[in-house]
């Protein structure tokens, strides 16, 4: 789809939610001049210091759907010693990560009124099905307790930087120490995979996952907010 330069159309995303979506494809004082009348919903991500910039969206008829918090940590070297072979997810595992994924996500900025629930525990599915093919993410870890998996996550690694693409955990898991060890498991694989920071993005809503990563000793990277205008 011809959109100029404006606009990116997002194909993935709309042939997905069969909605047409795009997002702004750069950053603008006013958007008022562009035609965005061809889309269902057109999203922007702005840096929370950049006031004006949302003032001007506000103003053009874009409204807050999440805030985003973007957590990095140097791993140059950490050898925690825990990731090995059996931490990969395997094709039996593949149900119960779907499972877990659908219901794991309850901050995000796929939400009501732009996206319904089952539109929202489909994509985290999906996410989670292709991250373990090796579409979406490079790797889906797993912890398993009581022979069952208890959580996974997913990284890409990108040069010298690796980020965390989901990380979720099972409902009757919570409390037991999962997460941390998830994110020790993501650490491990990165550096050895040469990565020398790693990145985990998360909603400021969610305050238990931010206490995590500062426990974890990860820094904030960035702030932003998504900004959504539909039809």
């Amino acid at each position: 789809m011809d959109v100029g330069k404006d606009l990116i159309y997002l194909e993935w995303d709309s042939s997905f939610f069969n909605k047409r979506i795009a997002k702004l494809a750069h950053r603008y004082g006013s958007v008022q001049s562009i035609d965005m009348s061809m889309f269902d919903l057109v999203q922007a991500k702005v840096a929370a210091t950049d006031y004006k910039q949302m003032n001007f969206l506000t103003r053009s008829g874009f409204v807050l759907a999440e805030s985003e918090v973007d957590f990095g940590k140097t791993i140059i070297d950490v050898d925690n010693m825990v990731f090995n072979d059996i931490n990969l997810a395997t094709e039996n595992d593949l149900p119960q990560i779907e499972s877990i994924s659908r219901c794991s996500f309850l901050y995000s900025r796929f939400r009501e009124p732009w996206y319904s629930e089952e539109e929202k525990n489909e994509l985290y599915e999906v996410w989670a099905t292709k991250a373990f093919w090796g579409e979406f993410d490079d790797v889906c870890l797993v912890e398993r307790l009581d022979d069952q998996v208890a959580g996974f996550i997913t990284v890409k690694v990108v040069e010298k930087n690796a980020r965390v693409g989901l990380l979720a955990v099972a409902n009757k898991f919570q409390g037991k120490g999962v997460g941390k060890k998830l994110v020790a498991l993501a650490e491990d694989f990165s550096s050895k995979k040469c990565a020398q920071k790693l990145f985990i993005a998360t909603q400021m809503s969610n305050s238990s996952a931010m206490n995590l990563y500062a426990l974890l000793g990860y820094r904030i990277d960035s702030t932003s907010y998504w900004l959504y205008k539909g039809q």
